[in-house]
């Protein structure tokens, strides 16, 4: 029993944390995230915008699916996409030299400042 609160804890947290990086994004001017999105030099030009506007959208979808604990597996295998996602762009921006200011992980907010870079393996934690 308190193995699967732990769980239910650590499931509720990452939801949360997906949530709030997606919901930061989403109350932004999306050339914002494009901006950060660009930095990386990863994607074509032409994918860059429809990336800006989904990434947010699937972040608060996957996040609110944990957080209420529905479709579990396939909200987990989706939020492990997203993060191996992540650490591979993020290492090969590292692995070609390219100096990222702001890892667009959390938008704008203010509060707390989370920059990934350039530690990508943080996110292999998370």
């Amino acid at each position: 029993m308190f193995f699967r609160n732990i769980l239910a804890l650590i499931r509720i947290a990452l939801g949360l944390l997906f949530i709030l990086s997606g919901g930061t994004k989403l109350l932004e001017p999306i050339e914002q995230f494009e901006a950060a999105i660009r930095s990386y030099e990863f994607l074509p030009a032409v994918l860059i915008t429809p990336a800006a506007f989904a990434f947010p959208i699937i972040e608060v979808f996957l996040g609110t699916l944990m957080v209420f604990g529905l479709f579990e597996r396939y909200s987990s295998l989706g939020i492990s996409a997203l993060l191996i996602s992540f650490i591979i762009v993020i290492t090969v921006a590292l692995a070609r030299g390219i100096e990222i200011k702001s890892c667009g992980c959390f938008g704008g907010f203010s509060l707390v400042r989370f920059e990934c870079y350039p530690y990508p393996y943080e996110n292999s934690l998370v």
